[in-house]
């Protein structure tokens, strides 16, 4: 690294923690200069996520992360500074490697897969392409730490046009009868001739494996009175509605054991709560780092816990279970009970509208909070952000970064 130094270098991981691991390496090395001009950025995040998290520890010493965990506007900021060539390393995933265009001179591919799979062909050529760019680096440099992979393209399925055997049940369903092959026909055959949901539900719900479906609202009928008074409820559940009603969901719809570092209704009940009666994003950092069986290890791992269950389970994840829950429970046991309003709450983290859309504009949830009255009366995303175009900027208690963010948001718009 040494003899990259104040060369722009992105350095390609497999994954957040070893992202982390390559920038606290480079930290303790002391490969790179400090970045003076982000010290105002440091600052800002380490105040409103936490001191000692990797990422404002690393920017001070002009060294970058980028991962799927972290919010958008922080990594678009990242990505922005590096091209102006604040930062001289950018250790990043696959989530930079597709469709954003940077000014790395060399590109370090420390690692050989995603995750735990091994990259293909495609993949290695498209990490590899991010060094040189035109006009501004007209020779780039590649550095491998493992053998390439073998230069044959991967075999792209079409689920809709091959209906094989591994065309997942949720998108046959959507197809017309026509459409469907002859084995296809087959496999929909029992969705087709039951009665426990209509066709509508399963095809509204097409992220939710229809047999899912199906299988929660047998369990429905077969519901004890009491069971079925716990679920009767809308707006904003009480702890015990809401406990019953999200065993339910992991029970049935969600199809894998541990999902985005959740692995039981009980943690998601707990993790869901807390957001509800803390949304600072700050302050439920902290809460994962009181002494306790399940506390975080680490600063890095308190808040990406945070980031990831609001970014995956949220915003997603549960709103979506949610709904599809709701709708299921509503054909079989009847009533004017809804979840529907609190799956929008979640959504936005148990904040107005349109807050949370402005992450992908450049600003934080943070920086939109503190906005908030001007923002919380717009009634289309369009009105939120013609609301940020005409802020007037020197008549706001913000500071030098947070002035910084939103004078770049203002101009992109």
């Amino acid at each position: 690294m040494r003899s990259l130094k104040g060369q722009p270098t992105l350095i390609y991981c497999r994954s957040p923690k070893r992202v982390n691991d390559v920038a606290r390496a480079l930290l303790e090395s002391e490969v790179t200069d400090g970045a003076e001009l982000l010290q105002d950025a440091a600052e800002w995040i380490g105040d409103n996520f936490h001191p000692h998290w990797i990422l404002p520890n690393a920017l001070r010493r002009g060294i970058g992360i980028h991962h799927g965990k972290l919010p958008r506007s922080i990594s678009q900021y990242v990505v922005r500074a590096f091209n102006d060539e604040k930062l001289s390393v950018l250790a990043c995933t696959s989530t930079l490697i597709e469709g954003v265009n940077t000014k790395a001179k060399n590109v370090i591919i420390f690692d050989n897969t995603i995750a735990q799979q091994k990259f293909d062909f495609f993949t290695f050529n498209n990490i590899k392409g991010r060094s040189g760019r035109m006009f501004e680096h007209f020779v780039g440099r590649v550095f491998l730490f493992h053998e390439p992979p073998t230069s044959h393209l991967p075999f792209v399925d079409f689920p809709v046009f091959t209906q094989g055997p591994d065309t997942p049940d949720s998108v046959l369903v959507q197809m017309e009868s026509g459409d469907l092959s002859a084995a296809s026909k087959e496999r929909m055959d029992p969705f087709m001739r039951q009665r426990v949901l209509p066709l509508e539900i399963l095809r509204q719900h097409s992220s939710v494996e229809p047999t899912a479906l199906l299988n929660l609202a047998k369990r429905l009928k077969n519901s004890s009175y009491d069971e079925r008074a716990l679920l009767q409820w809308s707006g904003f559940p009480r702890r015990e509605n809401l406990k019953f009603t999200l065993e339910l969901i992991w029970n049935h719809l969600v199809p894998e054991e541990r999902l985005a570092g959740i692995s039981s209704s009980s943690q998601l009940t707990v993790k869901l709560w807390g957001l509800m009666l803390t949304p600072e994003i700050r302050q439920r950092i902290l809460n994962e780092l009181e002494p306790s069986e399940y506390a975080a290890k680490s600063p890095d791992e308190a808040v990406e816990r945070v980031l990831e269950f609001d970014r995956t389970w949220a915003s997603f994840e549960l709103p979506r279970l949610l709904r599809a829950a709701s709708d299921v429970r509503a054909y079989v046991l009847g009533g004017n009970s809804s979840y529907g309003a609190y799956a929008g709450q979640v959504e936005n983290l148990f904040r107005k509208p349109f807050r949370i859309a402005l992450e992908e504009f450049g600003l934080p949830l943070q920086i939109a909070d503190k906005l908030s009255h001007f923002l919380d009366d717009a009634d289309t995303i369009d009105a939120a952000l013609s609301r940020i175009r005409e802020l007037p900027i020197k008549k706001l208690a913000l500071s030098q970064f947070e002035l910084e963010l939103l004078i770049d948001c203002q101009s992109n718009l």
